[in-house]
């Protein structure tokens, strides 16, 4: 029997947590470190921070996920979700923002990858339906998220924006505590490495010889080059040029159209021509990051940011 319930549950988590997460990350923290009188470069530095934590501890948790708890792991991935929101109104100096935006970063390095896992192995025959569904829960939380934080930051302030965002991370702790432990542990074929270094090196060696994957990892890196400059920076552009301040009209533009980059939700480009769409979506995806400084019409920029997230998803 498929555990229907306790999948159901997983998505809200995912949910709800990136809501949270999305909230702090775009568009608040930007705004959040340029009133600590942090510059262009540490604006950068510190929104990339908790992608850092996630990129060197995702498959290193995911080889631990295969020795220890995995309830155990995911648990430290959904308190990193629901915690630090409550303590970013405390901060008053750019390291200990660093800092916690490290802790931050350990949300999705802990959950993402177990929950992934979790996934293929609950709905073998029918994985990549439930991928699909899991993926849109998630992707709906960064949806909703800059939209809710530009809306609520701009109208109440910081404090408050924090605020609610804990409270979507608070949501995501219970609705992950009412998934039966037994429905988490990974069924054992075989008996687990003990070797987790050896066995990542030897992996990534096997992955890296890969041409194919070697290139498509190149190009997708440069694609998140493009797209998180305009997550960390968006906000700010649009307070300089726009002057949305806390008029009651253009509060929600920043969040708006953050959301509108990341519009590529559901939309699915297939084809047997697979190199020009490739090619053409990346030329357009330059062209269009070019001609967002040189607008200052609002429906322009939004269709704009609508376009670009649907050509990423070629």
């Amino acid at each position: 029997m498929l555990p229907s319930r306790s999948f159901f549950l997983l998505c809200l988590v995912a949910f709800c947590g990136f809501v949270s997460y999305d909230m702090v990350r775009r568009p608040a923290l930007s705004l959040f470190a340029a009133s600590l009188e942090a510059g262009p470069g540490l604006i950068g530095l510190l929104i990339a921070l908790s992608t850092f934590t996630g990129v060197f501890l995702k498959l290193p948790i995911g080889l631990l996920s295969d020795v220890l708890d995995r309830r155990r792991l995911m648990m430290g991935g959904v308190l990193a979700f629901g915690l630090p929101p409550f303590l970013y109104p405390f901060i008053n100096d750019l390291p200990t923002l660093g800092i916690l935006r490290l802790v931050h970063g350990l949300a999705t390095a802990m959950y993402t990858p177990i929950a992934l896992a979790m996934v293929g192995e609950w709905f073998v025959e029918r994985r990549g339906e439930a991928f699909g569904w899991y993926t849109s829960a998630a992707q709906g939380g960064g949806l909703l998220g800059p939209m809710l934080g530009g809306l609520v930051i701009y109208s109440w302030g910081y404090g408050p924006g924090f605020l609610v965002a804990g409270i979507f991370g608070g949501m995501a702790l219970l609705f992950f505590c009412l998934i039966p432990g037994d429905q988490m542990a990974r069924p054992r074929t075989r008996p687990p490495s003990i070797h987790i270094w050896k066995d990542m090196y030897e992996g990534l060696k096997r992955v890296w010889a890969i041409s194919a994957i070697r290139i498509t990892s190149l190009v997708e890196a440069a694609k998140m080059v493009s797209n998180g400059t305009l997550m960390a920076f968006a906000s700010l552009w649009f307070n300089d040029r726009l002057e949305c301040g806390r008029n009651r009209h253009t509060v929600w533009h920043p969040g708006a159209y953050v959301l509108s980059v990341q519009a590529d939700y559901g939309a699915h480009v297939r084809s047997r021509a697979r190199e020009p769409l490739i090619v053409g979506g990346l030329c357009l995806c330059s062209f269009m990051v070019m001609a967002i400084p040189h607008l200052t019409w609002y429906p322009g920029l939004l269709l704009l940011g609508e376009c670009s997230g649907l050509v990423k998803r070629w």
